[in-house]
């Protein structure tokens, strides 16, 4: 439909014509139409969004500079007035101060934040205007944020986008509490926080204080001395819920209005990102994932859309619907599967329709994030070069304007970051930029799609499986201290650390709340083992003989039953379910899907294990005496190689 008579599209001008009325830059337009999430009376309104969606998060690193060049411009105009105002005096005193006192540029980009934030740092800590509204419960726990002292210039403490998801309420001796997860979109770090109603009423007065607009989004009527029942704890989560939503959209859209920073840092308050700050930082500087990262704020940016919204709170309230009843039925494996499936087919669709519309703004993303590093140390010693010649003089003599151009061109051109992304599409394999965009959507997807759908699911799953799941913990429970060789690991393979590392990380499926991370957790599983034999047993991997180098797929096979007994994963059957359906489609035919079918032929092993084999513990001793077990690190092992056949449950596999 998106190439008929009336509507066409050009991949290499990416410029969209619709009739002989439309003509715009954005090539999701069409398919927007064709789905009906848009009327052509949004076109034009769309295509600008898409368009600032876009320059937001390909320009955020550089947010923090503009917002301290916008800062000192400002003060410049207003230097007239220092005399009067003794905010303005300190401030220019401070400038008069030499630009190496000021700020110091050295080093990588990161380190630009913090350098350039000095000024503000003195600003921010100079007195209050006395302006202001009224009083309110919610000012004072949020702050008076009228105030022109501007902690919203703290641009390195801005976070693009946080996702929030209210998951459900928890009744307390004197109050309900609503359970949230924050996801911090660039970072990839999570948590759960709880508030009280109050607490969100507090939080919207605080919000109404720097911009009264925000008082038309619907929210929950304040009840006295009534007593909150299901129905209506439920009614204002889902209102509670869609006021969320809207702020997050609001900081999204709105990022050029004044007041957005402000708003922003009052809603990390609220979500106690500041708590976590460290941690952000800490997996931001060790993480190698920033342009996929990147590329899953812009999608975030773009589902948080009213236009996307409705789609997805439209699927999300039907699935939802039949919570209520699912108690009363009698799940079993295939009716659940069918459940998940209906959530499977809801979150391919939408990703290949994301992919569709925006993979070259997701394209474009990633190359300006990874050719960042390696044009830094040039574009640093450029910004170091210019600031150096500036000083207090050049500023009052009227050439501000050009000192914002200049550090405007040198790092924040539209033009400039073009042609860097061009330039970087050289170097950069097009199936990896590809494979890298769309983990960054499919892992948005996830959180907008199964996190809400994650309680209803896990219940389903839970109870369809609940069978499968009492046996395989019994069998677990009486293998899970039978040594390594019961396994059939051979003796030049055992572990003296017992797989530690892997179990570890084997351990983290069951603490990772998307299926995308916890596929990601089965990798580094899969990893460690061949990388934990070869730390181990340095002379078997130096050998000559190429079968003792590194371990193959059926050495592997019975290390990587042990380590997930050793884990001890609850509901073990559901979680294999789960991961199985929600694959990611682009992975199910690569290494991913590779070690999930190795977890699902582990979980059978484990199931097919012959108990009656087991012998009592006076039994397992006088076996250790007789036959000259060792035991190392608290696992036994035969010095003779039994190759599985004490306990042969692995005996004869393939």
């Amino acid at each position: 439909k998106a190439t008929s008579s009336h509507t066409s599209i050009s991949s290499n001008k990416r410029e969209v014509n619709l009739g002989t009325e439309y003509c715009f830059s954005h090539c999701a337009l069409p398919y927007l139409l064709d789905q009906n999430v848009i009327v052509k009376n949004q076109i034009r309104y769309i295509d600008t969004i898409l368009q600032r969606l876009k320059a937001r998060v390909m320009q955020w690193d550089l947010q923090t500079i503009a917002d301290r060049i916008d800062l000192w411009k400002l003060e410049s105009f207003l230097k007239g007035e220092n005399e009067k105002n003794p905010i303005l005096k300190m401030a220019n005193s401070l400038w008069e101060r030499k630009p190496q006192e000021r700020f110091s540029i050295r080093g990588n980009s990161d380190e630009i934040k913090s350098n350039f934030s000095s000024f503000s740092d003195h600003y921010s800590s100079l007195p209050e205007s006395p302006k202001g509204g009224n009083n309110s419960q919610g000012r004072e726990r949020y702050g008076n944020n009228r105030s022109t002292s501007s902690n919203c210039h703290k641009g390195s403490k801005l976070r693009p986008a946080l996702s929030v998801r209210i998951l459900r309420a928890e009744e307390q001796p004197d109050c309900v509490v609503y359970v949230l997860w924050v996801l911090d979109v660039r970072s990839g770090v999570d948590w759960l926080i709880r508030r009280r109603f109050r607490e969100f009423f507090d939080f919207r007065e605080a919000l109404m204080s720097i911009r009264m607009s925000i008082e038309s989004i619907e929210f929950p009527t304040k009840r006295l001395n009534v007593i909150e029942n299901s129905q209506i704890v439920g009614e204002r989560m889902k209102i509670l819920q869609a006021f969320m939503r809207k702020l997050t959209c609001l900081v999204c859209i709105n990022s050029l209005h004044p007041s957005t920073s402000k708003i922003l840092l009052i809603l990390q308050k609220f979500l106690n990102v500041d708590d976590k700050m460290d941690s952000i930082m800490l997996q931001e500087a060790n993480s190698d994932s920033t342009p996929t990262r990147m590329v899953q704020v812009f999608i975030h940016s773009v589902l948080q859309l009213p236009m996307m919204d409705k789609v997805l709170a439209g699927f999300v309230d039907n699935f939802m619907l039949d919570k209520e009843v699912d108690t009363n039925k009698d799940w079993q494996p295939i009716s659940g599967a069918a459940v998940v499936d209906e959530v499977r087919h809801f979150m391919d669709h939408l990703q290949t329709f994301l992919l569709d519309c925006f993979f070259e703004d997701c394209k474009d993303i990633h190359c300006r994030y990874s050719c960042r590093a390696a044009g830094s140390e040039g574009a640093m010693t450029s910004l170091t070069t210019l600031t150096s010649k500036s000083s207090s003089a050049r500023l009052s003599s009227g050439n501000l304007a050009t000192f914002y151009e200049e550090i405007s061109n040198l790092t924040g051109s539209p033009r400039r970051q073009e042609e860097g992304s061009a330039d970087a599409l050289k170097f950069v394999n097009e199936d990896e930029i590809r494979k890298a965009v769309s983990a960054g959507v499919r892992r948005q997807v996830e959180v907008e799609i199964y996190i809400p759908c994650s309680q209803r699911l896990t219940f389903i799953l839970e109870k369809a499986f609940l069978k499968q799941e009492k046996h395989i913990a019994h069998i677990i429970s009486c293998i899970v201290h039978q040594p390594q060789s019961f396994y059939g690991i051979p003796m030049r393979h055992i572990s003296p650390s017992s797989w530690d590392t892997a179990v570890c990380n084997m351990k983290e499926l069951r603490t990772k709340a998307l299926p995308i991370d916890r596929i990601d957790s089965l990798l580094r599983v899969a990893k460690d083992i061949p990388r934990i034999y070869q730390e181990e047993h340095p002379e078997q991997s130096q050998s000559s003989d190429s079968q003792q180098k590194s371990l193959g797929a059926d050495d592997i096979l019975p290390v990587f039953i042990y380590v997930l007994v050793r884990a001890q994963l609850p509901n073990v059957m559901a979680l294999n379910q789960e991961l199985q359906a929600l694959c990611d489609p682009d992975r199910r035919l690569s290494e991913a899907g590779y070690y999930l079918a190795t977890l699902e032929a582990s979980l059978q092993h484990v199931t097919e294990a012959k108990l009656d084999a087991l012998c009592g513990d006076d039994e397992v001793q006088r076996r250790t005496i007789s036959n000259g077990d060792v035991k190392l690190d608290g696992d036994l092992f035969d010095h003779h190689e039994n190759n599985g056949q004490l306990f042969p449950f692995l005996s004869g596999r393939s």
